[in-house]
């Protein structure tokens, strides 16, 4: 993995900073940094790290006392970074660019799958899988296609309707995928620690979607008692295929409604934290970075 900070602000406006795998490098604006911006008076010593393995980068903060922000929101300890996320420090903002991990290649059976956006339903068949009632139902017309419906329902202010569509229409990993960056962006507050392993983890699952990964992923679900949105997600990851069972019994596959349900539970602990007035604002962001995955311009 390769991720590259772009300073977007400033003097040094323009600077180019590589971190490649395996490597610490530390930000502040003095010589005991790795690499410093002097001539920001407002960034501390050393400020924030970034810790850069084969599959993830993670942005520590290194208590400083000076506020790191990702994307305007106060870093607390540390995060996974993504391509696109805006670090400020001081009066410096960084741009980042990732570059994922080259994991084994997989099977031509399972990469087809994996790059599956949505799943091959009718509209009333995506109804009835996400079982919506008659409310929703009734904005339903024969000649509707799944993103026609969709569009409606998110006309109809029907948000959290389109939100259960989306989570039946989506590819499990997809729909996993959704769920892991509206968790990781869209949080109010700052995760703890076991909310941000959970999501760890369930990265690593989407970059090498190995039994070791997706059993992994359940043990951090558990530790976090399935009381927030990130132990959801985690436990959609576990639910996505194999078996439920422990590694030295009989296979047991899991229900193929556990991962849309999962992810559906997730997205509605995400919405509904925080400032009960913001929920149909939560709803409907939600619900725009689901159709940006189902129109392909969220694919990843």
């Amino acid at each position: 993995m390769k991720v590259v900070l772009q300073i977007t602000t400033g003097s040094s406006s323009g600077r180019q900073i590589p971190v490649q795998t395996g490597e610490i490098v530390r930000f502040g604006n003095s010589n005991s940094a790795d690499f410093s911006v002097a001539d920001d008076r407002q960034m501390a010593a050393a400020q924030f790290a970034l810790e850069c393995s084969a599959d993830h980068c993670l942005i520590r903060d290194l208590k400083s006392g000076v506020p790191t922000t990702i994307n305007g929101k106060s870093l607390a300890d540390t995060s996974i970074l993504a391509s696109g996320d805006v670090i400020k420090a001081g009066e410096t903002c960084f741009l980042a660019e990732v570059e994922g991990a080259v994991t084994e290649p997989l099977a031509n059976e399972q990469e087809e799958e994996a790059n599956e956006l949505t799943l091959a339903f009718s509209a009333a068949e995506l109804c009835d899988l996400a079982e919506l009632e008659d409310e929703p139902r009734a904005f339903l017309l024969p000649e509707h296609s799944p993103f026609e419906f969709f569009e409606v329902l998110i006309e109809k202010s029907q948000l959290l309707d389109a939100i259960r569509f989306v989570a039946v229409w989506l590819a499990p990993r997809q729909a996993i995928h959704w769920a892991l960056t509206c968790v990781r962006e869209l949080s109010s507050d700052n995760l703890a620690k076991g909310e941000q392993d959970a999501l760890l983890a369930v990265s690593k699952w989407l970059e090498e979607p190995t039994e070791e990964h997706r059993r992994g992923a359940m043990k951090l679900a558990e530790i976090t008692e399935f009381e927030s949105a990130a132990g959801w997600v985690a436990g959609a990851a576990f639910w996505s295929g194999g078996s439920i069972a422990p590694p030295d019994l009989p296979e047991v596959p899991p229900d193929e409604s556990l991962v849309a349900k999962a992810v559906t539970t997730s997205l509605l602990m995400l919405a509904t934290q925080g400032d009960p007035k913001k929920i149909n604002q939560s709803y409907a962001e939600i619900a725009e970075r689901g159709r940006r995955l189902v129109t392909g311009e969220g694919e990843q």
